[in-house]
């Protein structure tokens, strides 16, 4: 019988590596620091400059191999991380003139309207605004599952599949996704993620930021178990859990923990599975 293995599996919403205003905070070393062997990233930054790509360059200063799922073009635009200019708080007030500076292409015409606008003052840069699964286990297979596109959204959301080859004997399926929101119907996506999670077999971790809290989940992804306890958002005053290690069997789950801010809006999570 093979000895059982332990694999530390982690979730992070990067927001593409800035905050509300546009100034840059340290995604890469967040995440290397969180030390899993298997990392979920949402809002992943791929830019047109490789340079700039943050799971890329965690997958390659970390030793992970990469699985990334476009869900977006967009444009970041980057400030100056300096306080003398900014307050610092996470990001201004919304209002009539706020100019979020991560704009995602399908955003609303009076939108990208007033960006363009404020562009010349700018520094803008193009990308993805992108899913990521990263893993330091050898990827057996993969694949992606593309979900309904909702009203509203501007993204087009795909749920990431992998199989992992833990070195215990037994597989770990791990899937990484980034759903919509409750207001623009995202009970359809996870009617899609529960129709494919029903045909898969042996240990399965449903991981990502699914902008909702635990109650519609267990109503709507019947047998799987919130392996983390605790709120994720907003990271200055977290109030709500929207961020999941989702399990099909809670035997697995040796410890989690929602840990400390790191820069984004959301807090990372990080959870020990432990296989026969």
């Amino acid at each position: 019988m093979s000895s059982p293995r332990e694999v530390v599996v982690a979730n992070f919403n990067i927001h593409a590596g800035i905050d509300g205003w546009g100034r840059e905070f340290d995604a890469f070393r967040a995440c290397i620091d969180i030390g899993a062997d298997v990392l979920v990233i949402e809002e992943d930054w791929v830019g047109v400059d490789p340079c700039e790509s943050i799971g890329a360059r965690v997958a390659a200063e970390g030793g992970y191999k990469i699985l990334t799922a476009p869900l977006s073009p967009a444009r970041r635009r980057r400030t100056a991380s300096t306080t003398s200019t900014l307050p610092r708080h996470w990001q201004p007030r919304r209002g009539p003139g706020f100019i979020r500076p991560l704009l995602l292409e399908g955003s609303s015409r009076s939108l990208l309207a007033r960006a363009r606008r404020q562009e010349r003052a700018m520094v803008m840069t193009s990308g993805s605004w992108a899913t990521s699964l990263l893993s330091r286990l050898p990827i057996l297979h993969s694949h992606l599952v593309e979900l309904p596109v909702l009203r509203g959204d501007p993204a087009r959301r795909k749920a990431i599949v992998a199989t992992l080859d833990t070195g215990s004997g037994t597989a770990l399926t791990v899937i990484g996704v980034h759903l919509g929101h409750l207001t623009q119907g995202s009970l359809r996506q996870m009617r899609a993620l529960q129709r494919h999670v029903a045909t898969l077999t042996g240990p399965t971790l449903l991981v990502g930021d699914l902008n909702c809290w635990g109650p519609p989940l267990r109503v709507m992804l019947p047998g799987l178990h919130d392996s983390v306890r605790g709120p994720t958002w907003p990271a200055w005053r977290p109030h709500s859990r929207i961020d999941h290690i989702l399990v099909n069997d809670r035997s697995l789950i040796a410890s989690s923990e929602v840990l400390p801010d790191a820069g984004s809006d959301h807090l990372p999570i990080r959870c020990v599975v432990q296989l026969q």
